[in-house]
C-alpha cells in the first residue's frame, strides 16, 4: 500500500477487523527535535513525545463503532515541518501514513471497527 501523506487539518479514514490497532510511530528522515502528542477519542495517550529512530508502538482499544486518533505537532524541529512516520495495523492491515504539520498545527484518523 502507498503510504499517505497528512498535513494540516487532514483526516483519514481506517477499517478495523479487531477491537485494537497497533500504532507505530517513528522519525525515518532527520532526528530534528520533533514533538508530537497523540490523542484517542480527546484522551492524552502520549504525551510531548520526541520523535526518535527507534519505533514507538501503541496499543490502542476501538471501544465504539469509530474511534478519533489525533496527532499534534508540540514542537518543530531544526528542519520543518515536524514529520513522523505512522504505520497502523490491525489483523492483515497494514496502512503507512506520513504527516508533515507545523507547531501547534492536527491531523487525524479516523478507526471505523467492520
Amino acid at each position: 500500500m502507498a503510504r499517505t501523506i497528512l498535513t494540516e487539518g487532514q483526516t483519514l479514514t481506517v477499517r478495523a477487523l479487531n477491537d485494537d490497532i497497533m500504532i507505530r510511530l517513528w522519525d525515518d528522515e532527520h532526528i530534528d527535535g520533533d514533538r508530537i502528542s497523540v490523542y484517542r477519542d480527546n484522551t492524552l495517550i502520549l504525551d510531548n513525545y520526541a520523535v526518535k529512530r527507534a519505533q514507538k508502538q501503541l496499543l490502542i482499544p476501538i471501544v465504539n463503532d469509530s474511534t478519533e486518533i489525533r496527532i499534534v505537532a508540540t514542537t518543530v524541529g531544526r528542519i520543518p515541518p515536524n514529520s513522523a512516520k505512522f504505520e497502523i495495523l490491525n489483523s492483515n492491515i497494514n496502512v503507512p501514513i506520513t504527516i508533515r504539520l507545523n507547531k501547534g498545527k492536527e491531523a487525524r484518523f479516523i478507526v471505523v471497527k467492520d
